[in-house]
């Protein structure tokens, strides 16, 4: 008999090929109705827009800088990092 490991990635990959056509249909629909909020409100939309990726790109980059550091560590870097800015 199959351990469990096996069936659960059995499942999992039958999940996947079924759920496919269903997550891709709602990705189809969330992109027309981002494209039609953009066409009604064109500027507001592009403000928010822009900072919902900004947003995302600065965590993916603290998230790649602070991956492989402690949370002490991270502390340490910002705290220290704020005392010896001079730019203001």
């Amino acid at each position: 008999m199959s351990s469990v490991r096996d069936w659960a990635t059995g499942f999992a990959v039958i999940g996947t090929i079924l759920l496919g056509p269903i997550i891709a249909f709602l990705t189809v629909v969330a992109a027309e109705v981002l494209i039609d909020f953009l066409k009604e409100r064109a500027v507001i939309a592009a403000i928010a827009v822009c900072a919902v990726v900004a947003g995302i790109i600065g965590w993916v980059l603290l998230w790649l800088l602070f991956r492989r550091m402690s949370p002490y560590r991270v502390f340490l870097w910002v705290f220290f990092r704020r005392l010896t800015n001079t730019s203001d």
